[in-house]
């Protein structure tokens, strides 16, 4: 195999897959003919705090239990940066 092997891993503020909202992002670059670490990032990501806005939007609010189990707090999802900018890096 000579292609790179790229694997992702996300961390939610919820528990339904289809609309709940990214907090964090992680991935990892392995060379495809050794399994090789070629690179890797992560980055937390900032979701939509208000619980109206994040509906209107299609998405489920943040569930304090989530943000419990993946050991984050509004205070600092506010800070992260925009997703936008997360998916540039």
């Amino acid at each position: 195999m000579n292609r790179d092997i790229i694997v992702f891993d996300f961390e939610t503020g919820g528990r339904n897959p289809h609309r709940c909202q990214p907090t964090q992002i992680a991935a990892i670059a392995l060379d495809g003919r050794n399994f090789r670490l070629k690179g890797q990032f992560n980055s937390m990501m900032r979701p939509i705090l208000d619980d109206d806005k994040a509906i209107e939007m299609g998405l489920d609010p943040l569930e304090d239990e989530a943000l419990a189990i993946t050991r984050k707090n509004r205070e600092d999802l506010a800070k992260a940066p925009l997703p936008k900018t997360v998916w540039k890096k």
